[in-house]
Parts: structure tokens; C-alpha cells; sequence
């Protein structure tokens, strides 16, 4: 029962085979959860029995509790030892397990790694697959968690599913899983290259809920929106919404990563550099601490050595860019084994190759997708300048499209430091005409004050 305040006070939402206590219980116990220090000592507590009762793991409380941690991976290692390499501690292996169980460890293991006998993304895809017709109602739940489990794989089919799983929603369905699955839909369209259906989705996803209800989960459609717009040149429109305040547990869920990444990333495009920093570090520590090896998604070494490049310090950079390439190790002894060059000189080569990369194109609006291609597709040798082959193709990115034409040269001029007075003149307008221009701009661009503006320009 420990399970409902982890997930909101909508227990109606949940599958009916979930231990359900009436809602007034279950918004009492909301109230009680002040902070990710009690929720973490109720996911102990409920852990601590499942090691010496079996019949427990079988139970629908240990597959809410293993979603729960999903949701706080600060439990991951707990349930993790549960069954170590591949089968329990009790001798019952994964083949014993029915669908439900194996779909939620293979949540797990899409994280984490833990148990290579486990195909989840096969498992995952033929569940989708062999969904057909409207979603029934209690198994959303599932649905999510194998979409989930295709993205966070990084699995090509993970768009073209969740459109088709969004599709066969319907008004059946609790409103809070259509959200959650519109918002799965959107980030998998972004990182799939579509921008635009990234942005209108993720949208949709958050109109669809309250920030309340969305609690700590609202990390990721925001994130979403964020990045779109900011790779649409709507910069109003990505601060608008990060000025929504998100739930005081998310700093210690796994959605915390999509809201910090995409913060960094609208720091990096607007001339804020230690503040992506700071966030793009702070993914990659909470990513060590649990486990979780999803540098594909959040490629935080990268946007991190981009943001100390612009700051000025090379040799952070350097090494962040090192211990990225690390991990290519393979990749890059195969090529030297191609070639006369030894493997430090293929190693240094594909360094530079990627800090020049870095440099040119990290205050682009489609940066984070660009740092997508570096991380996950393999590094071109052939090519003197490596970033001409990770830059997707440039598609024109109309930076303050939002504004009139009007508009756009009053705040040219005035994000070059001109005064009104200067403006009204070289534009053959009036002072007052001058001044509702930018009136409108501030608005459309959510910002308040001339610096911010220049800011934006610079």
C-alpha cells in the first residue's frame, strides 16, 4: 500500500489489481510525504520483508514497488539483489516469472544492466506488436512500461510505437496514463528528429494534467517542450515554461535527468554557460549514483565540456571529452588497426575532432541534437572536419520567429545597445512606437528588461 502515495492521489488511475486503500487514505498519506528522505524510508521499509518472503515478489505490491523505484532509482540497488544475475536468491529464474514481472524488470534492466539474460527490448517490442484495438483499461500501465523500456534502450522503433499506442487511447482510459503516454509520444518524436510533433505533443501532454498531478513526472514533458522550442527559436515560449515550478520530490527521480538536461541546454543557447554546467554535472552524478548507464539519452560529458569550453577552460573540457571516448574503446583500436596510425593518434584525432565540433555548434538551437549524434553514432575517421557529419542536416531554425518584422528590427538595434531615441531614428518612427515594438517583444519573448534581450541576440 505503500505504492499509492508514490504515485500521486489518483488511485482510480491505477490497475485493479493493485492494492487500493479509498482515496481520502491515500491523499492523507500524500500529505505525509513531505520530502524524497520519507519517501526513500517507506520504499526500505516495504523492501526490507520481500528478501525472506517469495510468495511476496509474486505479489502485485512487489511489481508497483519495482515501478515505484523505477521512479526513485535511489531503491534500484535493493531490488537489484533481489535477483542477482539473472535469477532470485530463492533459485525462481526469470522464465518462471509471468508477464507483468518480466516487463517491469526489464524496466530495470533498461536502466541498470543488472541481468543480460533479459531481452527486454524483444520482450518489450513483441508486447507492443501483438497489441491490437483500443487500449483496455489496467493495462496502460503496461504499455508505458514497455514504450519506456524502447526508449530508454535507445531502440529505432521507440517513436513509430508510442504514436500507434497513443492512437488507441481512448476516453476509457484514466486521463493521467493518456497524459503520461502523450508525453512518451513527444519525447520519443523529438529525439526521432521531429521537432515540431516533440513540441505540439509534449504540449498537448501537459495541458492535459495539472502540474500537481503530473508531481515529479512532469520533469520530462517539460524537458520536451524546452528543447523544441528552443530548437524552434521560440524563446519566450521555453521560458514560459520553465517558469513552472516542479514537485520538490523530482530532484530524486529518474525525470529530474530530462528537466536538468534540458535546463542545461536552454542555458547553453542563451549564454549561460556555468548554469549548464552545473546541470549537465549534476546528471552525470546522479546517473553514477544509480547505476544507470543512459549517456545515449543525456549525453552529459559532451554538453558539459561544451559549456567549460565556453567558459574558457580547456583542459575540463579535454578530459570530459576523453572520458567520453573512453567508452568507444573498441571503435577506436578497430581503427587503428585499419590504418598505420597508432591508437593514441586515432585517440587525439577524434578528441579534436570532437572539441572543434563542440566549439562550432554548442550554441546552436538543435545542439542537443547534434550531441545525440556524437554519442550514438559511430565516429567518422575519414572525415577531416567531424562536424560536418554530425550536424543534421540544417534545416533553416528561424531564431525569434515570433516576432513581426518590425518587432525583430527594434529589437536588433535595441539588443545592440541603442536607446530609443537612436531607434525612432534610424527606423524614421516615433519614440512611442518605438516603445510598444518592444513592449511586444518582451512579451513574446517572456523576458523583462533590455540586458536579457541582448542576452538572447548575443
Amino acid at each position: 500500500m505503500i505504492t499509492e502515495p508514490l504515485f500521486g492521489d489518483y488511485p482510480e488511475e491505477f490497475p485493479a489489481t493493485w492494492l487500493r486503500p479509498d482515496v481520502d487514505s491515500a491523499r492523507q498519506r500524500i500529505r505525509q510525504v513531505v520530502g524524497y528522505d520519507r519517501v526513500f524510508r517507506r520504499i526500505e521499509a516495504s523492501l526490507e520483508p520481500l528478501a525472506g518472503h517469495p510468495e511476496a515478489r509474486e505479489s502485485d505490491r512487489w511489481k508497483s514497488l519495482v515501478l515505484a523505484s523505477c521512479d526513485f532509482p535511489g531503491a534500484l540497488d535493493r531490488l537489484t539483489d533481489l535477483y542477482p544475475c539473472g535469477e532470485s536468491r530463492r533459485g525462481t529464474s526469470l522464465e518462471d516469472m509471468s508477464r507483468e514481472q518480466l516487463m517491469t524488470l526489464g524496466l530495470v534492466n533498461a536502466m541498470t544492466a543488472t541481468w543480460p539474460g533479459l531481452d527486454h527490448v524483444t520482450m518489450a517490442r513483441d508486447y507492443l506488436e501483438n497489441q491490437g484495438g483500443q487500449i483496455p483499461t489496467g493495462v496502460e500501465w503496461l504499455v508505458s512500461c514497455a514504450i519506456r523500456i524502447l526508449l530508454l534502450s535507445g531502440d529505432p522503433t521507440a517513436a513509430a510505437c508510442a504514436a500507434a499506442a497513443r492512437q488507441r487511447l481512448g476516453g476509457q482510459n484514466p486521463v493521467g496514463w493518456r497524459a503520461r503516454l502523450t508525453s512518451l509520444h513527444a519525447v520519443c518524436a523529438l529525439l526521432d528528429g521531429d521537432v515540431q510533433g516533440g513540441v505540439e505533443w509534449g504540449e498537448r501532454a501537459l495541458r492535459m494534467m495539472q502540474p500537481r498531478r503530473w508531481a515529479h513526472r512532469i520533469g520530462e514533458p517539460l524537458a520536451t517542450v524546452v528543447l523544441g522550442n528552443l530548437a524552434l527559436g521560440r524563446i519566450g515560449a521555453a521560458v514560459h515554461h520553465l517558469r513552472t515550478t516542479p514537485s520538490a520530490l523530482m530532484d530524486e527521480s529518474s525525470y529530474s535527468l530530462w528537466y536538468r538536461h534540458g535546463f542545461g541546454h536552454f542555458c547553453l543557447g542563451t549564454g549561460d554557460p556555468r548554469g549548464a554546467v552545473t546541470r549537465f554535472m549534476s546528471c552525470g552524478r546522479s546517473m553514477a549514483e544509480w547505476g544507470m548507464a543512459l549517456e545515449h539519452l543525456f549525453p552529459w560529458r559532451l554538453a558539459a565540456a561544451a559549456g567549460y569550453q565556453m567558459l574558457g577552460e580547456q583542459d575540463v573540457a579535454v578530459h570530459l571529452v576523453d572520458a567520453a571516448l573512453q567508452a568507444r574503446g573498441d571503435e577506436i583500436r578497430a581503427r587503428a588497426m585499419q590504418t598505420a596510425d597508432t591508437v593514441g593518434e586515432v585517440f587525439s584525432g577524434a578528441r579534436e575532432a570532437i572539441l572543434t565540433t563542440l566549439e562550432r555548434f554548442s550554441s546552436s538551437p538543435d545542439f542537443f541534437l547534434i550531441l545525440r549524434r556524437l554519442q550514438t553514432e559511430p565516429l567518422d575517421f575519414d572525415r577531416g572536419d567531424y562536424a560536418t557529419v554530425t550536424v543534421l542536416e540544417r534545416r533553416p531554425v528561424a531564431f525569434l520567429s515570433t516576432l513581426t518584422d518590425s518587432e525583430l528590427k527594434v529589437a536588433t538595434l535595441a539588443g545592440r545597445g541603442k536607446q530609443n531615441k537612436m531607434i525612432a531614428r534610424d527606423l524614421s518612427i516615433t519614440i512611442s512606437t518605438v516603445e510598444q515594438h518592444l513592449t511586444h517583444v518582451y512579451k513574446k519573448l517572456g523576458i523583462g528588461n533590455r540586458k536579457e534581450l541582448r542576452l538572447i541576440l548575443g
